[in-house]
């Protein structure tokens, strides 16, 4: 269920989302799969070459 809400990312695109929450690295410089699957889990979204998280990226974030 990839596309589950629920589903907990792994622990790279743990990793790949606290870089887009900090703004360490630019859209070029992170994982593609990481990304597309953050996209997927409904944590960030694509804002032309850059990432900004969702609301439930942010909560994410706030529990870690």
């Amino acid at each position: 269920m990839e596309t589950s809400p629920l589903a907990s990312p792994t622990s790279n695109e743990e990793v790949t989302l606290r870089r887009i929450a900090f703004g360490i690295g630019g859209g070029s410089t992170l994982r593609r799969e990481d990304a597309s699957r953050l996209i997927k889990l409904q944590l960030v979204i694509s804002q032309g070459i850059a990432f900004a998280l969702t609301a439930r990226g942010e909560s994410r974030i706030a529990q870690r």
